[in-house]
């Protein structure tokens, strides 16, 4: 993907584990892959989404890269992470265009619609 700028941020939240937290990033990546359209890099080191824990340590925060499509992509990764942070138990923050949002594992229907409108927005 040409774009430099993620379409999108997350940070897999699992009680201050750092070592689950990372693990769980890295399962969330290869579920993310597969959504056509989809790329996912682990973010570079440095300060991490606000609320984290110090500083990124290069393993639970991810930059999600959304290609240029013609079916809006943001429902489909908005479900996904939801159906998967409640199989693991973990919460994920979202941040887009500098507004950030949690997921937590009990998320409704309210929520990931509206950050799917968001994404799919941003999308655009």
């Amino acid at each position: 993907m040409e774009n430099s700028t993620p379409t999108l941020e997350l940070r897999v939240q699992a009680g201050g584990d750092i070592i689950r937290e990372e693990q769980l990033a890295r399962a969330l990546r290869a579920e993310i892959e597969k959504t056509r359209g989809a790329e996912v890099r682990i973010a570079p080191s440095g300060p991490g989404l606000d609320g984290a824990k110090g500083s990124s340590v290069g393993g639970a925060d991810l930059w999600v890269f959304l290609a240029a499509t013609a079916a809006p992509l943001g429902t489909a990764l908005v479900t996904l992470i939801k159906e998967w942070s409640k199989t693991k138990r973990a919460t994920v923050r979202f941040r887009i265009d500098g507004l950030e949002l949690e997921m937590p594992s009990g998320t409704d229907e309210a929520q990931e619609r509206m950050l799917a409108r968001l994404l799919d927005k941003r999308h655009q």
